[in-house]
Parts: C-alpha cells; sequence; structure tokens
C-alpha cells in the first residue's frame, strides 16, 4: 500500500522546488536528493518504533532507501520501506511531515497483520487510559476503534484501509512526539503537489481524496492530541517541533473585465513561524505551457508570467480565514489564445501550501 498515486502536477512541484520544470512526466525526472533526507528518514523512523504503539509493528520494517519516481512511498514485501526522491521533496527536512508519512506505512504493516492489530488495539487502550487519566465513559476512544474495526464503508476495502492507515499512522506519530497537525500538513502538500481526484473518479479509485484523508484524520485530532501532550507538554521540545505554516485555498474566481484579470482568492492560514505569505499566479495556454510577458513588473526569469500579492501575517497560534486578490493587465498577457487557466499558488516563504486553477477568457 503506497502513500500517494503515481501522479503529480509538474508545475506545483516546481513551485516547491523555486523553480520551473519541464514537462515530462516527473516518474522520468532524475532527481538527486539532498545528503540529509537518508539519515533524517531513519532517525524518524527510529522514534516511530521507539514507543509502546510503535513496538507492536510487525519487525520486518527495518530500513528506508530513496529511489527515483513519482511522489509515493511503499512498504515492500522484504520489509524495505522506499520512498521517492520526488516525495522527499514534497517532505523536505521537517521532520514532523516525515513522521506523518512513514506512520502511514507502519500504519498499514499494523492493519494488515491481525496479531499487530490486536497487540495495537490492546497497548493503545493502555497508553491513552495513562495518558487520560480517567476512566469516564464514553470515551473518545471507543468511537476511534470502532470506526477502525469496522471502517468507513462498512468494510475493509482499498480505500477504508488507507483511511484507517492514516489514523494508526496519527497515533503512532502522536505518541512519538510529532503534532497531530503535521498530519493535516502531509495531506494538504501532497494535494498542492498532486491534485486531488474529481469525486465521480475518485469513488473507483483504491486512494481517497486528500481533502477526504484530511477531514477523516482530523475527527481523531482530540485522541492523538491527548498521547502528545501526555509525553510532551512542552511542544516546542517535542521531537516534530513546531508545525510550519499550514493553509489552503477555499475559493478561486476570476472576475475579468476590459483591463485586467482579477483572481479573487479565499484562503485559510496558521503561520507559527512567522515565514512571509503571499499569493502567486501563472497563466497556462491550452497545452499547459507558460504564458510569456514582455513587461518587467511581471516577467520572471525564464519570460513567463507570475503575478504575487503579499499577504497580512496572521496570529502566530490562530487559524486565520481571510481573501485576496491577484490583478493581472491584458496588456502583460502575450497569448493570443480565446481560453487560459490561472493556477493560483498559496506560499510560505518559497513553500506551497495549495494551489487551484480557474479557467479564464481573455477579452477578443
Amino acid at each position: 500500500m503506497g502513500l500517494g498515486e503515481g501522479r503529480c502536477n509538474v508545475l506545483a512541484l516546481s513551485i516547491l522546488l523555486g523553480a520551473w520544470l519541464a514537462p515530462p512526466a516527473l516518474a522520468s525526472v532524475r532527481i538527486t536528493p539532498d545528503p540529509r533526507i537518508l539519515p533524517l528518514a531513519r532517525q524518524v523512523l527510529q522514534t516511530l518504533r521507539s514507543t509502546p504503539l510503535g513496538q507492536t509493528a510487525p519487525a520486518l520494517l527495518n530500513q528506508v532507501v530513496i529511489v527515483n519516481g513519482a511522489p509515493n512511498a511503499i512498504l515492500l514485501a522484504n520489509g524495505v520501506l522506499e520512498v521517492t526522491a520526488s516525495l522527499a521533496l514534497v517532505l523536505r527536512l521537517d521532520r514532523g511531515v516525515w513522521a506523518a508519512a512513514l506512520a502511514h506505512e507502519l500504519g498499514h504493516a499494523i492493519e494488515g497483520r491481525p496479531e499487530a492489530w490486536r497487540a495495537f488495539r490492546e497497548a493503545l487502550r493502555q497508553e491513552y487510559a495513562q495518558a487520560r487519566g480517567s476512566s469516564a465513559h464514553p470515551s473518545p476512544l471507543d468511537a476511534l476503534l470502532d470506526r477502525l474495526d469496522h471502517g468507513w464503508s462498512g468494510s475493509r476495502q482499498s480505500q477504508d484501509r488507507e483511511l484507517v492507515a492514516d489514523v494508526i499512522g496519527l497515533l503512532l506519530m502522536a505518541e512519538a512526539g510529532y503534532q497531530p497537525e503535521f498530519s493535516a500538513i502531509l495531506d494538504q502538500r501532497m494535494r498542492a503537489c498532486c491534485g486531488d481526484s474529481p469525486r465521480l473518479i475518485a469513488l473507483l479509485a483504491a486512494h481517497p481524496r486528500w481533502s477526504t484523508r484530511e477531514g477523516r484524520t482530523r475527527a481523531f485530532f482530540d485522541v492523538a492530541e491527548t498521547l502528545f501532550r501526555w509525553r510532551y507538554p512542552d511542544a516546542a521540545r517535542s521531537p516534530g517541533g513546531m508545525p510550519p505554516p499550514e493553509g489552503r485555498i477555499t475559493a478561486l474566481r476570476a472576475a475579468p473585465d476590459e483591463r485586467d484579470l482579477v483572481l479573487e482568492v479565499s484562503y485559510e492560514i496558521q503561520n507559527p513561524a512567522h515565514q512571509p505569505l503571499r499569493l502567486a499566479a501563472v497563466l497556462l495556454d491550452r497545452n499547459g505551457r507558460h504564458v510569456a510577458t514582455d513587461l518587467a513588473p511581471y516577467r520572471s526569469v525564464d519570460g513567463s508570467l507570475v503575478v504575487y500579492a503579499d499577504l497580512p501575517a496572521p496570529p502566530p497560534h490562530a487559524r486565520r480565514s481571510a481573501s485576496a486578490a491577484l490583478r493581472i493587465p491584458w496588456q502583460a498577457v502575450s497569448s493570443g489564445e480565446p481560453r487560459l487557466r490561472a493556477v493560483v499558488f498559496l506560499l510560505a516563504g518559497e513553500d506551497s501550501l495549495d494551489r487551484w486553477t480557474v479557467r479564464v477568457h481573455p477579452p477578443r
């Protein structure tokens, strides 16, 4: 069972890299990972396996290797955990996001073996009882275990198995010292990089939509937070530390007139690290190529049109909903096509948190 679906929007990933990549399939792009990545991944895996919950995972998971390919992680039958170099670019050097990805694969190792699942279930009850310090019923843990036992569809089909692995991974990472929010950040980065399947197509897919995964996992953040706070009352001193900026675009509307294209963007953001926030927009033609411009204020290093808008910083520990607009003069658009696509990115520093696309119609 892998983390991803083997497809990725190259343009979105290029924002993560801080450069524009050419349009060949990402699986064919050779990427040299940062030399710090592999030691970091192995350290994170060791912390995940060191807790009472982590020790219930089968012993077959014993090493991490980096391979080429589209963003994905998969546990092989020989016990090797393969992570693609392109997924490593999405995870970056954020230990907590690595913990979310690796814990998901540990979750598969546990949920797929009855003896491991029984051991995990018993260890979870014991750990949660100690963390909660109360025997009051009903416990939030009861609802969580019922969902893990029976899934979301009433049967343990492929999508349910992914969701079950997500929730098991959430609990593994929380007890190991990685805040639950890192799980949501992983889902958001994967959605920003790889996009989300349309709902109808997602019904037939082996993996649920990233937005579905985030929502289903968030429902159990209270249980995970109880485990995390019990072991790490000071989140800043935990193995994962404080989460990086996290946010998403909630709506995008194109409002063109004869003079300008105005892109109206609604978004949510949380920024405990106080990184600079902004929106960025590019235009694509019908072949997916970047629209060029000759106007210096809108011209990037490769000649393509890029527009930015700086965003105000939210309170450090509050999630803020806001809106902003990007304005592109039509005279800056070097394209005579009747239809274009605008791609808008929500950025923290140079990292892409989310991206949305809308079709636009230049004036004739």
